[in-house]
Order: C-alpha cells, then sequence, then structure tokens
C-alpha cells in the first residue's frame, strides 16, 4: 500500500503534466481572428485584449480592447475599420454625431495622443480647432456651430492643413479673434468621402470631416512577420 506522502508526490507530478500540456495546447492552438462589434477581423499585428498569449504583435501599441460592443485603440479612441490589404486602421474620437446640433469629441486627437510608433499619419490631413466665441464672428474662415445642450458651448471651428499647432492652419495668431477661447483639436485625414474646404463650409460638412476620423498606417514589417510565421 503506498504511503500518503508518495500519493501526494505522484498528484502534484500529475498536476504538473497536465499544466504543461495545457500550455503547449494553447501555445499550438492557431490564433483566429477576434471579433468586437463591427470589427470582426481583428488578427495580428493586432490582438484584442485577452487572446491567447503569442496571438497578435506583443507591443502594446498593438492592443485593441473591447468595451460596450466597440474596438478602442490607445484606451479612449474608436477603431472604426482594419485593412489588412494596405495596412491601416481608421480611428475616431467618440462623443461625435451627425445632426441639428453639435456633439463635441470627447478628447483632442493630436500627434501626441497617438503612439508615434509604429503608426504612421497621411501625409494630407486636415486639423480643426473648436472654439467659443462671443459674439458672431465675420470671417469665412469660421465655421458657426450650435453646441448641443448640456455639451461644451462650443460657437465656431476652425479647418486647416499642416502640422499640429493651432496656428500652423495657414492662419497666423494674430487671425484668431481675439474673443474666441480655443478648445478641442482634432487631426483627421482628407477623405473623398467628405467635401473639400470651401469657405461654405457648414456645420453637417464639419461632422461628416470629424466622423471619418483619422487613418493611420501601421508597420507593414509586423504584417509580413505575421504571415511568415
Amino acid at each position: 500500500m503506498m504511503k500518503k506522502a508518495e500519493l501526494v508526490e505522484i498528484g502534484i507530478i500529475a498536476l504538473h503534466v497536465w499544466f504543461l500540456s495545457f500550455c503547449v495546447a494553447g501555445e499550438n492552438q492557431p490564433c483566429r481572428a477576434s471579433s468586437c462589434g463591427d470589427i470582426r477581423n481583428i488578427s495580428s499585428p493586432f490582438r484584442l485584449k485577452g487572446d491567447l498569449p503569442g496571438c497578435g504583435d506583443p507591443d502594446p501599441a498593438y492592443e485593441l480592447v473591447c468595451e460596450n460592443n466597440r474596438t478602442i485603440l490607445d484606451g479612449k479612441y474608436s477603431v472604426e475599420n482594419i485593412n489588412y490589404d494596405n495596412s491601416t486602421i481608421r480611428v475616431v474620437v467618440p462623443g461625435l454625431n451627425k445632426g441639428n446640433c453639435f456633439s463635441p469629441p470627447l478628447y483632442s486627437l493630436i500627434f501626441q495622443d497617438l503612439f508615434l510608433y509604429p503608426y504612421k499619419y497621411p501625409e494630407e490631413r486636415k486639423i480643426i480647432v473648436l472654439m467659443t466665441c462671443n459674439g458672431a464672428i465675420n470671417d469665412g474662415n469660421y465655421i458657426p456651430i450650435t453646441s448641443c445642450e448640456g455639451s461644451n458651448n462650443y460657437t465656431h471651428a476652425l479647418i486647416g492643413r499642416g502640422i499640429n499647432s493651432p496656428f500652423t492652419l495657414g492662419l497666423m495668431a494674430r487671425d484668431i479673434h481675439s474673443s474666441c477661447t480655443l478648445g478641442s483639436t482634432v487631426v483627421t485625414g482628407r477623405f473623398k468621402e467628405v467635401p473639400e474646404l470651401r469657405n461654405s463650409t457648414s456645420m453637417s460638412d464639419l461632422q461628416g470631416i470629424l466622423l471619418m476620423g483619422l487613418e493611420l498606417s501601421f508597420c507593414t514589417f509586423a504584417v509580413a512577420n505575421a504571415k511568415e510565421a
């Protein structure tokens, strides 16, 4: 008859063998695409939080989170599309809606807000600055907006192109009306689906531009490595 100590030792060995076999099975299990809400193709180099170890690139910049059925990048930006053919991911600042009143973004989206690596920003982009101005502004560059009740009381927006600074919109600091206080800044890409800038850009046009978001390129070598694996 086996001693109690021997039984315990055998039990520990059996448990250890089971654990190792479980881990090996997990490692050998193929990584399937994850999904969250409308994003059905989350695969390498991206990984959804909770995916099996070894799935996707281990760089935290590639980890996405599923919150309230929305795919989130960097803890706050909504992922609208991932295109593996041209290695792009399109993100939008949450809080935006299209309607008869302006629902402002919950956050700014500027270059420093997202990882500079491994993402690449589009060469052609728009920079939108939201602001609150006292009284009417007689300037065609200013887009009048009507904020929704209970939101930030933004009254105008400026749209321009260039590097990330409110005063590199093709405007100088002296062009900013003295009655205006600068608020959120959002960088967006240029898309065929939204109208080109014109003197009569409307609040509806502005909402469309913001809702298209920003399309970022992700490192193609990470995709190539994933295909070779």
